[in-house]
């Protein structure tokens, strides 16, 4: 397989896949025939397959994220897709897993998954985030790295009142829907000595 037919059964695959289900998206290495490397570079094929696996990985992070909303989303494969999602992103996941119940509200694990999404404007060069959770309406975000980028829509998120008043963000608008949804209020707190960044939401 060249990596025109890879690129473009690629793109037929992301429009496919966000509005399917998880496991169809698996079908993507499925493109990928390790007998092909026989017969073509070898190292082509590694970067096909590769790829292949890293854009699996992504597909499925977005597909929770942007696809259809499901009542309850399975806790336990949300969390596995995350932190896979993240170390493609030299992002470390601490998640409090065990206070989790199986299955949990699928507007809040998207929400949480927003700031997933946006963690590279905080973590740029890599780190940890650390998720404390209490409850869907108590929970802290820590964003922990070798060096936090003073981004000034960091600040421009926690304070606007409308999604309109953040131009050019990367932290998706579905934050916003979810704080709004669920009535909650989110409280940032930046600290230099320790090159984190922490967010805390409690319910109104």
């Amino acid at each position: 397989m060249d990596k025109l037919k890879f690129s473009s059964l690629l793109c037929s695959q992301i429009f496919h896949d966000l509005a399917g289900s998880l496991s169809v998206i698996d079908n993507t290495l499925d493109l990928i025939n390790p007998e092909e490397s026989i017969a073509s570079n070898t190292e082509e094929f590694n970067f096909i397959s590769k790829a292949s696996k890293q854009s699996v990985i992504q597909l499925k992070f977005l597909r929770l994220l942007f696809g259809r909303t499901t009542e309850n989303l399975i806790f336990d494969d949300v969390f596995e897709v995350s932190n896979r999602y993240l170390v493609l992103r030299d992002i470390e996941l601490i998640w409090t897993k065990e206070n989790l119940p199986v299955e949990n509200d699928a507007i809040f694990i998207k929400l949480i998954l927003s700031f997933f999404y946006g963690s590279k404007v905080i973590l740029p060069f890599g780190g940890k985030i650390k998720v404390i959770y209490k409850n869907k309406n108590n929970f802290e975000i820590e964003f922990k790295g070798k060096k936090i980028i003073d981004d000034e829509k960091i600040l421009n998120l926690i304070n606007a009142n409308s999604i309109y008043q953040i131009p050019d963000t990367k932290f998706t608008p579905f934050v916003f829907a979810c704080l709004l949804s669920n009535e909650l209020e989110l409280r940032f707190k930046k600290s230099l000595q320790t090159n984190s960044v922490t967010y805390k939401a409690n319910k109104k």
